[in-house]
């Protein structure tokens, strides 16, 4: 486990702690005794902080989701496109990483953890979106993203364990992508499904043993 320094604040050096136990045993095994322990922070500091071990969970799940999100802004100029891919690049990141898989599948079992991923959801979820010039209010739009959420929940922690069963990742990826462009209903499918799976096809995703989302170019 790595040694912190006295410039690290109390809240980083619980995450950081948080984050490799999380990524060498599981979030269901680890307790919040062990990040107190080796974190060297009170069981008090961490309730004052983070007040349950599911909302640790779910701010390490953030940094994964901003930085696949952030990777899509700087890959597409269209923000259904970037929805798309950030989605389905965290579906590919669970197949390329088992500890990922576990983390996912583990974190959204917990019952409290979709109630509070969809209380912070409703606070970002634009007032309207516009695919096909046409307006969804933000109530349509956030339960179109449940069902994407709740579609990820499912198949990360079914098939992730499993890669065997899947042949073909790409096929699997872009029927995730009709689902999502269905959901949404929009226009030139084939041609945002291939656009999509190009992209994706040119990048390799992975977590380090900080749970950091490494994203690498493959060579051309």
């Amino acid at each position: 486990m790595a040694i912190y320094s006295n410039g690290i604040s109390t809240k980083e050096t619980i995450l950081q702690t948080a984050r490799e136990l999380f990524f060498t045993q599981g979030y269901e095994t680890t307790t919040t005794r062990q990040i107190s322990r080796l974190s060297q922070a009170n069981l008090g500091l961490i309730k004052y902080h983070f007040n349950t071990k599911a909302n640790i969970g779910l701010n390490i799940y953030q940094e994964i989701t901003d930085a696949l999100s952030g990777w899509a802004d700087n890959v597409s100029d269209n923000d259904t496109e970037k929805l798309l891919l950030a989605n389905a690049a965290e579906i590919k990141l669970a197949f390329s990483s088992h500890e990922f898989a576990r983390f996912y599948a583990e974190l959204f079992e917990e019952p409290q953890v979709m109630d509070l991923y969809m209380e912070e959801l409703g606070k970002v979820i634009p007032k309207t979106y516009v695919p096909k010039r046409r307006v969804i209010g933000a109530d349509h739009t956030l339960f179109i993203q449940i069902c994407l959420s709740a579609t990820k929940v499912n198949i990360i922690h079914y098939l992730a364990p499993r890669p065997d069963q899947i042949d073909n990742l790409s096929f699997f990826l872009m029927d995730c992508i009709q689902l999502y462009i269905e959901l949404f209903n929009l226009e030139n499918m084939d041609e945002l499904q291939q656009r999509c799976l190009a992209c994706l096809d040119q990048y390799h995703f992975s977590l380090s043993p900080d749970m950091t989302l490494e994203i690498t170019k493959k060579p051309e």
